[in-house]
């Protein structure tokens, strides 16, 4: 049929065939026009429109797309006659309750600077596979004139939101009574070969600890001074370089400075809003449920029913696992699991809910050697 066809189509002249294709597109030009109710103008203007060469096709739509960036420019020139404040990169809880009330602006840009650290989650670092890569789950903004203390206040880990009591698989029900951030609260910075302690509240000095380590060990270190009493101003450190920041007895963090540099307009302007988080990462350190892949919330030792030990399960799965009719299946040890990158810019509330526990007269877990 395809040959028969070609053949038939070789016996018309080229003038009858494109007369029978002219006057195949009047007749879909009508049909569309009586769908569409478009008028004989519009219609004649795609005709036009459709026989144009391809360089006036280009012309003619640079036109338009000149007409239209026109058009635009006049919209953005009246929005931006009323341009809205600088909005601060994250809200703190008290400016979102004065929201209403005008910003105080008292930074001066190009005269005030800015610190940016990154701070990275406690790992074990493996001197055989040194092509593994953490990232970092925070990066804090401070003005240089700001202490050290503000600094501190800021970091926050896992082992920070454990709680005292320990195993609860008794009763997990159990209200969270005290975490280790509220009853241990000594901690410490090293940056360029000194030692800042936090001595509120009787801490301990870690760096009393470190010190001879060092001397037996031909290590010497510098200072140590009181981090409520240094600004970021004031430390001797290099850009990029790692540091450590110690809580918790011996949970460290590699801790280094992004970059320095003088606030421009673009920045928050409010001083009270400092420091804030800049970035807090919701997907490094995230565990996941081994049996329905939802967020943990139990961390399960020594259970005859898992093939893991420790196990970390959601609220759910721990519970049906391990527990019928309310009560314990098994010999086994649970704890909470609390993640700190999963509240975000929440962090703030968290830490105020942290502080408000009273301090415990208990000693502190002091660092081996």
């Amino acid at each position: 049929m395809e040959a028969v066809y070609l053949k038939e189509l070789r016996s018309y002249s080229i003038s009858e065939v494109m007369n029978f294709r002219d006057k195949h597109v009047e007749l879909v030009n009508r049909l569309a026009q009586s769908d569409n109710g478009e008028s004989e103008a519009d219609t004649a203007q795609k005709r036009k429109i459709a026989r144009l060469s391809t360089k006036e096709k280009v012309a003619q739509y640079r036109a338009n797309m000149k007409q239209k960036n026109r058009s635009k420019k006049k919209k953005c020139k009246s929005a931006h006659k009323e341009t809205p404040p600088v909005l601060p990169l994250v809200v703190s809880k008290e400016s979102s309750k004065n929201a209403s009330e005008k910003p105080e602006r008292d930074l001066i840009p190009g005269k005030d600077v800015v610190f940016v650290f990154k701070v990275y989650p406690p790992y074990a670092y493996d001197p055989h596979n040194r092509g593994s890569k953490v990232n970092h789950n925070m990066e804090i903004a401070i003005l240089g004139h700001q202490t050290l203390n503000l600094l501190c206040d800021k970091i926050i880990c896992d082992d920070m939101l454990m709680e005292v009591g320990g195993d609860i698989s008794e009763n997990p029900d159990t209200p969270v009574r005290q975490r280790l951030g509220e009853k241990y609260k000594s901690r410490m910075l090293y940056i360029g070969n000194n030692f800042y302690v936090d001595k509120s509240h009787g801490n301990i000095d870690y760096s009393s600890t470190i010190r001879p380590w060092g001397n037996r060990n031909g290590i010497y270190f510098g200072e140590t001074l009181d981090m409520h009493h240094t600004a970021c101003l004031d430390l001797v450190a290099r850009i990029g370089y790692p540091y450590v920041f110690q809580h918790l007895g011996a949970c460290e963090h590699i801790l280094r400075i992004e970059y320095a540099r003088l606030i421009d307009e673009r920045d928050c302007l409010e001083s009270k809003l400092y420091p804030f988080y800049n970035y807090v990462s919701r997907s490094n350190n995230l565990r996941a449920c081994m049996a329905c892949m939802e967020l943990s919330q139990w961390i399960v030792m020594d259970s005859p029913r898992m093939i893991a030990n420790p196990s970390f399960l959601c609220n759910s799965c721990f519970r049906s696992y391990h527990y019928v009719d309310g009560k314990k299946v098994g010999n086994f040890s649970a704890v909470r699991y609390w993640d700190c990158t999963i509240f975000g810019n929440e962090l703030d509330a968290l830490k105020d809910e942290n502080n408000d526990g009273n301090p415990s007269d208990d000693g502190e877990p002091k660092d081996t050697e």
